[in-house]
């Protein structure tokens, strides 16, 4: 049987895997005509709400060859027969190129890494990777893990205990050591569009005449710091992961929902210490203008939006929330729970907010050379400060 291209997309975290794989099950059809196979596409449901894995994980758990499906597999514990039956499905194929995505991937123990290359062997395998700022990497892991686990840990005990384990680090040189270098996008230069960035680094863009769609912005969406913090207040106060859970959601479906930024210097050096071996291996592979920084940012630290009185208030109404509907809040909070916690979300850009009358009405702003919006929402709102011409 004549090789095929083989393109593994490895997706690691918080790098719009979602996303891409959205587009890719769209397209699948279209990709089909042009000779490029995306078997076992996601269906239009888990598109719609925006919670696509891959491919790849819909090939492990709707594949009834798979005995892992009947164990629930977890990422590092695929059972061995997946990998002869990926082989099976990629020689299936009438196309010559098959594109396979899965998050998952990029988590595999070293020896389940070996299993997989060895059943693509005699194929032009190919691994494709998004990378980001090792900082806004771990933090936005984190906080997907609050959003999604159970068990809800601290920033800081996140990054002790899972920082030199996630994909961008241990899983970064499992491929390396299996596969070799990898093909790497910088996913702060392609955030836009990374399926554009995905087929043109893969020399695929010329089946797109009309552009390449640019995915959703409904994937995956991220809890913000505050929200997050929020979120491990609620359930040590509590224990009810479903209410933890459902005031969240109100939160992130907001329409006038703002992320403000965070940053501490202090976890930054910590996480920065846990990548230094990594960060170079990863640059050598990026063009120079898209190399991961290895140094501190030149920034003061910026807190937590939500402040600790804040935090005790909204606790306290949620308690007597759950004092007068206990079922109806545990189960929906719904309306009253979103105005409930308006004081505690992050605070909101007004609509006339001008930047040059900001920076022009406070100069103090202005010669500390720091972003406008950022400034007025952490300081300048609270202080009263002029923020337009009229």
């Amino acid at each position: 049987m004549a090789a095929k291209r083989v393109i593994l997309h490895m997706g690691f975290h918080k790098t719009a895997s979602s996303a891409l794989q959205a587009v890719l099950t769209q397209q699948a059809d279209r990709l089909a005509q042009a000779g490029i196979a995306y078997p076992f596409r996601e269906p239009d449901n888990i598109v719609a709400a925006g919670g696509c894995s891959g491919n790849i994980i819909q090939i492990l758990f709707q594949d009834g060859h798979i005995e892992a499906r009947a164990r629930g597999a977890a990422p590092g514990k695929v059972d061995p027969s997946f990998f002869p039956r990926l082989r099976q499905i990629v020689d299936s194929q009438p196309q010559d190129t098959v594109l396979l995505s899965g998050e998952f991937l990029s988590t595999l123990k070293p020896h389940r890494m070996a299993l997989l290359h060895d059943a693509l062997r005699g194929h032009e395998t190919e691994v494709v990777a998004f990378v980001r700022d090792p900082f806004d990497f771990v933090h936005s892991g984190w906080r997907q893990i609050v959003k999604m686990a159970v068990r809800k840990p601290g920033f800081d005990d996140y990054i002790r205990d899972k920082a030199a384990t996630m994909s961008m680090n241990q899983g970064f040189r499992a491929i390396m050591a299996t596969f070799g270098p990898p093909r790497l996008l910088r996913y702060e230069r392609h955030q836009r569009n990374v399926s554009a960035a995905f087929f043109t680094a893969l020399g695929l863009d010329h089946h797109f005449p009309d552009g390449i769609p640019a995915p959703g912005r409904t994937h995956n969406a991220s809890v913000s710091h505050s929200e997050a913090q929020l979120a491990i207040a609620i359930d040590a106060e509590f224990g009810n992961p479903d209410l933890t859970s459902t005031v969240i959601r109100s939160l992130v479906t907001r329409p006038d929902r703002r992320e403000v930024p965070y940053y501490n210097r202090a976890q930054h050096a910590k996480i920065l210490e846990i990548f230094r071996d990594v960060i170079p291996a990863i640059n050598a592979l990026l063009p120079a203008e898209d190399a991961l920084s290895d140094q501190l940012r030149d920034i003061p630290d910026m807190p937590d939006a939500i402040l600790p009185q804040d935090m005790r208030a909204a606790l306290a109404l949620l308690h007597r929330h759950m004092g007068r509907r206990p079922r109806a809040a545990a189960a929906a909070p719904g309306l009253p729970l979103r105005r409930l916690f308006r004081r505690a979300a992050p605070p909101v850009l007004p609509g006339d907010f001008d930047a040059e009358a900001y920076l022009l009405h406070n100069p103090d702003v202005a010669a500390a050379k720091v972003d406008p919006a950022e400034h007025f929402l952490r300081h300048g709102l609270a202080e009263g400060r002029r923020y337009k011409f009229s």
